[in-house]
């Protein structure tokens, strides 16, 4: 395997050719490498896949929630739900286990820890939940886990429970929408009621002689030259007043409905994307001097410097705010070069012909760019710009994940590793890290719910979809024997259990507390942590 070059980085060749199967050394580059791909992650999936989905939502006029529920929460999760793909793609049926580890363990993760580090930040100690939207959440995430365990107590999974498994996302998206367009139906009514109920306070006035009382006060009590007004000017400038309290009254309805999406993450996130902006993770530079970094966010925005750079050549900019009509023009002539290396790993098999074809084609693409585009602002085409960019982001997310596969597959054969616990190790605490700090930081801005409620709808969509697709793609061929209550899977069904538990108890302690998060519930959620950490590490111990 020492001439092995079927892989971007084979870090077993690393190991062993490079390294001389020097253990310290390795691990150093391991740490460093992680990182490094972590990052990559992350960023292509914040900066790239996002505004591509948002463009392309917006342009094909989807609602807020049903692109919250769908193609942002695949922008928010694309990370987990290919690399999963690609674990359970791989020659070796274990990689279920890693997925399981990965998926599982990160629900269980964030759904303790990072909540109750969202309540800890909370200004208040407490928040307060809206408790259709976050039962409607946990509800169905709890069917999904109870659902896998059933599976487990089966022993096997076939690809007609695959299906069922993965359909549980599919209604779940059916409901939100029909949600919405009951409660859009509901605020239409509202806003009819409140018209009528305007105009008719509006002529009781009129019939009741108001305006002649108005005058005769204005009259009397202003020592001004405004006593000689006429009463068609007075009752104009109380028609005026009544108009701009109904503005004002308009407005504050439309901040408490932008308060009330706000406890949606997923539809917040969108409903911003609409307006061509996007979210920037706390570590990149993002108008924070340099002085203010941590050495971590200086080492990761420096990683990302060329990152940014070649992303740039190869994915068309999607959105008016990251719109540069240089890099515009360059991605026609870059972006083949990229997707002729992603799809054969090298260039020796391009011909004259091709070159011949491709290169013309990419000049005049380039020319209409920069003959139809401004300097700064996208053209009117934008769907030309975002499903490119949404295709090359996924193939760069699927090139960074399949080098994350074979780092964690070199960890799991060097170092002899159950992949279960890797998975709900490394991988889960890679993958939620962004969570970790982004939700608190949302928490300690006094965006508590929002946080919260994408806590659960995020990771909710990451285990169906993500382990969905997985056993999809397990099951073509023959079921997937897993028999989750059986000696040798006691760590799948502790990851499993676990996330379990800590939907059960988030659930009743909130009926019980009237849907408010309280330190209680933190302190709670903490303790299954804890106890999920100790006993998968006496569990790896043990296997040993």
């Amino acid at each position: 395997y020492c001439d092995d070059d079927s892989t971007l980085v084979n870090f077993i060749q690393v190991f062993e050719c490079n390294m001389e199967a020097n253990r310290t050394v390795f691990i150093i580059v391991l740490a460093i490498a992680l990182l490094v791909v972590f990052t990559f992650l992350k960023s292509t999936a914040e900066n790239y896949l996002t505004p591509a989905l948002s463009t392309i939502s917006q342009r094909l006029s989807c609602s807020e929630s049903f692109a919250g529920v769908t193609l942002l929460a695949l922008a928010n999760g694309a990370n987990d739900v290919i690399s999963s793909i690609l674990a359970s793609n791989s020659s070796d049926r274990d990689g279920i286990n890693l997925v399981i580890g990965s998926l599982f363990g990160a629900g269980t993760f964030v759904t303790t820890i990072v909540v109750c580090v969202c309540i800890i930040n909370s200004p208040s100690g407490q928040i307060h939940a809206q408790w259709a939207s976050l039962a409607r959440d946990l509800i169905f995430y709890l069917i999904a886990v109870s659902t896998m365990l059933y599976y487990g107590a089966v022993g096997s999974i076939n690809f007609t429970q695959a299906i069922i498994f993965f359909s549980i996302y599919i209604v779940y998206v059916v409901i939100v929408v029909l949600q919405e367009y009951k409660g859009g139906r509901k605020k239409a009514k509202d806003n009819l009621l409140q018209r009528e109920s305007i105009v008719q306070e509006v002529d009781a006035l009129l019939h009741e002689n108001c305006i002649d009382e108005y005058y005769a006060e204005v009259a009397t009590n202003s020592n001004t030259p405004e006593r000689s007004e006429s009463k068609a000017t007075m009752m104009n400038n109380l028609l005026d007043m009544i108009q701009h309290e109904y503005l004002v009254q308009k407005l504050e309805a439309k901040n408490e409905e932008d308060n009330a999406r706000t406890e949606d993450k997923a539809e917040v996130f969108h409903a911003m994307q609409k307006f061509g902006f996007h979210f920037k993770k706390f570590w990149q530079v993002g108008g924070s001097s340099w002085k203010k970094l941590s050495f971590l966010e200086k080492f990761q925005a420096i990683i990302n410097i060329p990152f940014d750079l070649v992303r740039d050549l190869t994915i068309p900019p999607s959105s008016d705010e990251n719109y540069n009509r240089n890099y515009a023009m360059a991605t026609p002539l870059f972006a083949p070069v990229f997707l002729i290396w992603r799809f054969y790993g090298s260039f020796e098999w391009i011909t004259y012909e091709i070159l011949y074809g491709v290169i013309p084609f990419s000049l005049i693409l380039s020319f209409v760019i920069w003959k139809t585009s401004h300097a700064r602002r996208m053209p009117r085409y934008h769907l030309a710009f975002a499903i490119p960019a949404f295709i090359l982001s996924i193939l760069w997310i699927a090139v960074a994940a399949g080098t994350l596969m074979n780092c964690l597959n070199s960890i799991q054969a060097i170092f002899g590793i159950n992949k279960t616990f890797i998975g709900m190790t490394l991988l889960a605490w890679g993958n939620s890290a962004g969570d970790f700090f982004t939700d608190g930081t949302l928490a300690r801005n006094g965006f508590g719910m929002m946080a919260v409620t994408g806590c659960y709808s995020g990771q909710m969509f990451n285990t169906i979809v993500g382990f969905g697709s997985s056993l999809l793609m397990l099951t073509k061929e023959s079921p997937v024997i897993l028999p989750l209550f059986s000696a040798e899977y006691k760590l799948q069904l502790l990851v499993i259990g676990a996330l379990f538990i800590s939907l059960i108890t988030a659930l009743i302690t909130l009926l019980i507390q009237k849907w408010i998060f309280t330190k209680k519930l933190a302190v709670i959620l903490l303790i299954i942590y804890i106890t999920l950490a100790i006993s998968a590490s006496v569990l790896f111990a043990m296997s040993l």
